[in-house]
């Protein structure tokens, strides 16, 4: 059983339409929230999928130490109240690369996507493609691929660490779309560099692999949505390239990829608006350090990019939706001040949500952290009354211990 805390944040400061007011619960105070992923059902109950553990390890299976970060996946739901009930969704097998959840429109249950299962040939993580479907009270683990399904050459078709960054996504005809990369052997250099993105889609979780995406290190934090043509539409980074590439998924095994620029690697996140199926995409923007929206009616052709928000250095992590008006609504974590060598100050960052409104972005503080860090992992969902929900990461000062410890936390608008 978990325990659960509330408390309440004012509006937001800047004028102009309804007010954002949060009720915040804590979802585990004793997990890594690593990675964490956020749907709510039909009924209204909020449905988190987080990691515990997550800690780096070294790994001296093939001769030569690597490292891997072995973790729990848990799933928990709040029952009325406050408080969050507990579930395992796998043993420590999981590897913090990662999680993705959709709703089964079928069921109106979750069903998660992480990187799992048994041990690789050369590493000491889980490394399968994994997939977790909720019965109602426990979770039943499908592994849907062991070993690379795609790719041409002899480094893209070999080895076994697979389910990489997944992203899972299930249209409301129940079409599963999945994606994830892969790895190969999962420590050599050109296995990142010649890391293949792969796909597999089919009815109710019955999915076909073996179709390729992208070669040449494509596929990392790689996000996933559905056009309004009910075509798949993927956007990744890239071990080799940097940057953010678009991939459109025109036909089973046909894909139309467009990279829209090249750098560091960013973290991207896609999302389909209901009415008009338009796309956008929130990313990062490492020259500038500010957080930035595209759009687009294709997957091809992107407008130029709109400024979210420049407080600070925003959108290191990112989670974007549409309401049901058709209006962008982002989570994203301000850093505050970024230090070169020290990365972000704890005391100035904080976890912030931000709407388009009548073309001016509308922001919001969810939470600061005070002394820690809030926001660095997250997850965000609208449900049909375009209420804001989100799932994130908090690194809270214990004084009790004098340490800082993280937790998961979600919140709600009132």
């Amino acid at each position: 059983m978990g325990s659960g805390s509330m408390d309440m944040m004012g509006p937001a400061d800047e004028p102009g339409g309804a007010a954002f007011t949060f009720d915040r619960n804590t979802v585990d105070p004793a997990a890594s929230g690593a990675a964490v992923a956020l749907v709510v059902d039909g009924q209204g109950t909020p449905h988190v999928l987080y990691f515990s553990g997550g800690d780096e390890m070294v790994c001296n299976q093939v001769g030569t130490p690597t490292t891997y970060r072995p973790a729990k996946l848990w799933h928990a739901t709040r029952v009325g109240g406050e408080d969050f009930v507990r579930r395992e969704v796998s043993g420590n097998d999981a590897e913090v690369n990662g999680i993705s959840a959709a709703l089964d429109p079928k069921t109106d249950r979750p069903v998660v996507a992480y990187q799992g299962g048994k041990k690789g040939i050369d590493i000491c993580a889980g490394s399968d493609m994994m997939l977790g479907r909720f019965d109602g009270v426990a979770w039943q683990r499908i592994t849907v691929a062991d070993r690379s399904t795609a790719g041409v050459g002899p480094v893209e078709t070999s080895g076994d660490v697979v389910g990489v960054w997944s992203a899972l996504a299930i249209s409301k005809l129940g079409m599963w779309y999945l994606a994830w990369q892969d790895i190969h052997f999962g420590y050599a250099k050109d296995d990142f560099f010649k890391a293949d993105l792969e796909f597999a889609a089919g009815p109710d979780g019955n999915l076909r692999t073996g179709e390729g995406v992208q070669q040449d290190g494509a596929g990392v934090y790689t996000s996933i949505a559905i056009d309004g043509k009910d075509r798949a539409v993927l956007a990744y980074s890239s071990h080799r390239d940097g940057g953010v590439t678009v991939a459109v998924r025109t036909a089973p095994g046909m894909w139309r990829v467009t990279r829209l620029f090249s750098g560091g690697q960013v973290v991207p996140s896609l999302a389909a608006a209901p009415r008009s199926g338009r796309l956008g995409l929130a990313y990062y923007d490492p020259e500038l350090r500010l957080l930035r929206l595209r759009e687009s009616d294709d997957g091809i052709t992107w407008g130029p990019p709109d400024v979210v928000d420049r407080d600070g250095d925003v959108g290191r992590a990112v989670s974007l939706r549409y309401d049901s008006q058709d209006r962008p609504v982002v989570a994203y974590y301000r850093c505050g001040h970024y230090r070169p060598g020290q990365g972000c100050d704890p005391t100035t960052d904080e976890l912030r949500v931000a709407r388009r409104e009548a073309e001016l972005w509308r922001t919001a503080r969810v939470e600061d952290g005070g002394e820690g860090a809030c926001g660095a992992a997250l997850s965000l969902w609208l449900t049909p009354d375009d209420r804001i929900h989100v799932a994130y990461q908090c690194t809270v000062f214990d004084h009790k211990s004098n340490q800082f410890r993280s937790q998961v936390r979600y919140a709600r608008q009132q």
